[in-house]
């Protein structure tokens, strides 16, 4: 069962979806999904409740401040973005929404950035943590990618996609996006002394022909964080695994839930 919601966040409105939130009164823990850069809650699919289900745990989805059936921008994006993200909206999300047991975060491409930001401050409330087509330094290839949606979009097909998820707001969300990458982030950008402090049960996944990163961005990850990382580089697969490979992905995170032995 799906329950929708807002919530106000420093005076925005924040649309969110509960899903199996019935079970929040057994003490399961609470799994967030934080979607992508041009993404939305009805961007994820049934990916999301299917997880849920899975693993018996009720799930949280909400559509990002600018996003979907959220508040618009009010702002241009800046290089503290993820950070406010990580470290102002998602820990007033989740206070406000009363949510008082542990969690697990599930974050995609700039959704996953956030998790590892949130996770290097707030290990403490988490049992563990899935970032999935994560960046967190500037690559070539990633930049390409960008301009190369850029020119997408000026031609049409691109916008009207995503205006089905961002009504009037579209313009903003794409060219708010891509300038952050393109202009905003500076090129030694690095998360990775940042990361140096989490200490949560850590899964990686990336696709081996994401076009939007390498496997230097798990790799990094990897090599940086204290605790066991577990890594998944799927075969065949581009930016969206939990699209593109949804049951290899599925089964990876479900396996990874159950290797941590979590009390769920």
């Amino acid at each position: 069962m799906i329950k929708t919601g807002n919530v106000e966040i420093e005076g925005h409105e924040i649309y969110y979806e509960w899903i199996n939130s019935k079970l929040i009164e057994e003490g399961k823990p609470v799994i967030i999904f934080l979607h992508h850069g041009l993404g939305s809650v009805k961007q994820w699919g049934d990916f999301p409740e299917k997880i849920s289900n899975l693993m018996q745990c009720p799930a949280l989805v909400y559509d990002r401040l600018g996003y979907g059936k959220s508040s618009p921008f009010t702002k241009a994006h800046d290089l503290n973005f993820f950070h406010n993200e990580a470290l102002v909206m998602l820990p007033q999300l989740i206070e406000k929404l009363n949510i008082t047991n542990k969690i697990i975060l599930f974050g995609h491409s700039d959704g996953g950035n956030i998790v590892l930001i949130y996770a290097a401050h707030h290990s403490d409330k988490l049992i563990a943590v899935v970032s999935e087509a994560h960046h967190v330094f500037i690559e070539e290839n990633n930049i390409k990618a960008i301009k190369n949606n850029i020119k997408e979009y000026d031609k049409g097909a691109l916008k009207r996609s995503l205006t089905k998820y961002h009504a009037e707001k579209t313009d903003a969300v794409f060219y708010g996006w891509s300038s952050m990458w393109t202009e905003v982030l500076k090129k030694d950008w690095n998360l990775s002394e940042e990361l140096k402090t989490i200490t949560t049960p850590l899964m990686l996944i990336y696709g081996d022909n994401d076009e939007f990163g390498t496997v230097e961005q798990m790799n990094i990850v990897k090599n940086t964080v204290k605790n066991k990382v577990q890594t998944a580089l799927i075969k065949d697969c581009a930016h969206f695994p939990h699209k593109e490979k949804e049951e290899e992905v599925t089964n990876l995170v479900v396996d990874f839930f159950n290797k941590m032995s979590l009390d769920i």
